[in-house]
């Protein structure tokens, strides 16, 4: 009898396993496709809110330079207009955020506004001038620069109110799928030889790209607000499976989530407690060194380096052409990558080592350095820079927000974007004036 006694409890146990076990096996049936859907979603959403016009404008560069007055200095001078959108995006984001509490969703609305309207000025006027200056080009440059940082500052935050780590990955492999639709095209339109298809198509067909992002934004919105009336979130939809809800029970460890977490403000000062954080301040270093070399420095280096390297203007513009179109597939595949890496995967010391010795490559090329088989160097550096970039800025941001709950990680999360803006903006005037000054050639 004893023995029957002890057995009991053990018996009991037996069957609860099982009941959670068959509860999680049905959860999991009936919830795998709405969290594939909801990642989809954000995929989608992303491909009208990252760097669309600027991507557009580097894969239509090679036509460019040859068509418009400016010539090889048109990357540079589109990049310099960017970088004014740039400026001005983080005081005007900040001030309105803390003096007029604007909802998070309105920036995400203004970005895919200025966005489509980029595109459909593109489409329209791209090759307008003024006085001898692109003037339409400079304004598509300003508005995606104005929209593409509001991903970091706007559509990031909003998208970890209720996502997961995974839909931030595939918020930015969505905008880096869009520059990859912009590299494929560009193949199509065949560099070096006749177009195909013009510029105003180009960005008439990218217009269509950010009306399916809207499209996604406000199917977004409606799962929010259903699930809100159902006191439900996408998040705990996707994450609170039944042994996760046994797990939260009082006395656990597990508890700090929902507690205290949306109370955070997502207005930034100057230096808030959290930047002096080791693993915040790493990141965001790693990060705004990683933006500016991968998109400002080598960038504005590339089409005097592939000048250089393929020994003429025509020759360099289609080295040029391809190796942009190359590039930007490294960014997708890294950025899709990063979606299945654990956060711990970032080694942030050895990302700007990388990125350092790819810009050093391009800037000894740029400015005429003789190496061995120079076109295939710039192609392979231009690539792996990208690449890098596409991998390690999704865990950035991931990343420096673990230690954190709530508004809190949003409000590091645009403490990060921030930061990367400014220090990119303040050096792409730099990089400005060593394009102006000649000495890379004209």
């Amino acid at each position: 009898v004893h023995t029957h006694t002890r057995r009991r409890p053990l018996r009991r146990r037996v069957c609860a396993m099982c009941k959670v076990l068959d509860l999680e096996a049905r959860y999991h049936k009936v919830e795998a496709p709405a969290a594939a859907t909801h990642e989809l979603l954000h995929f989608l959403l992303g491909m009208g809110l990252g760097w669309i016009s600027v991507p557009a404008l580097s894969v239509e560069a090679a036509q460019l330079q040859l068509e418009q007055p400016e010539g090889l200095q048109i990357t540079a001078l589109t990049g310099a207009v960017g970088t004014v959108g740039s400026s001005i995006v983080v005081p005007a984001f900040l001030a309105l955020q803390s003096c007029a509490a604007t909802e998070i969703d309105l920036w995400v609305r203004i970005a895919l506004a200025a966005h489509l309207l980029a595109t459909l000025l593109g489409a329209s006027l791209s090759h307008a001038t003024v006085g001898g200056a692109s003037v339409v080009l400079y304004l598509i440059a300003f508005l995606g620069s104005l929209a593409a940082n509001l991903q970091r500052l706007a559509a990031m935050p909003w998208v970890m109110q209720h996502g997961s780590h995974a839909s931030v990955s595939w918020l930015l492999a969505g905008g880096n799928f869009t520059a990859l639709v912009c590299a494929l095209l560009g193949v199509w339109q065949q560099p070096g030889g006749e177009a195909r298809i013009s510029v105003g198509g180009y960005f008439g067909l990218l217009a269509l790209v950010v009306l399916a992002a809207a499209a996604s934004y406000i199917l977004l919105r409606r799962r929010r607000s259903a699930a809100a009336a159902l006191d439900l979130s996408p998040t705990s939809l996707m994450k609170r499976s039944p042994s996760s809800v046994m797990a939260e029970q009082p006395g656990g460890d597990g508890g700090g989530g929902a507690s205290g977490g949306g109370s955070a403000s997502l207005s930034l000062w100057p230096l808030p407690r959290f930047a002096t954080h080791a693993e915040v301040a790493l990141c965001t270093a790693t990060n705004a060194l990683v933006q500016t070399l991968c998109w400002v420095m080598i960038g504005f280096f590339v089409p005097f380096a592939a000048n250089h390297a393929a020994g003429g203007v025509r020759e360099g513009s289609v080295l040029l052409g391809y190796t942009a179109e190359m590039s930007t597939v490294a960014v997708f595949v890294g950025s899709v990558c990063s979606a299945y890496l654990p956060n711990a995967a970032l080694h942030c010391w050895a990302t700007m080592a990388a990125m350092l010795a790819c810009f050093f490559a391009v800037a000894a090329l740029a400015f005429g350095a003789h190496l061995p088989a120079p076109c295939l160097l710039l192609q392979c550096v231009c690539t792996t820079a990208r690449f890098i970039d596409g991998l390690v800025t999704p865990l950035l941001y991931r990343r420096a927000g673990e230690a954190f709950d709530g508004g809190e990680k949003q409000a590091v999360t645009q403490w990060q974007g921030c930061c990367s803006i400014v220090f990119t903006a303040t050096l792409t005037w730099a990089a400005v004036a060593v394009v102006k000054s000649g000495a890379m050639g004209s």
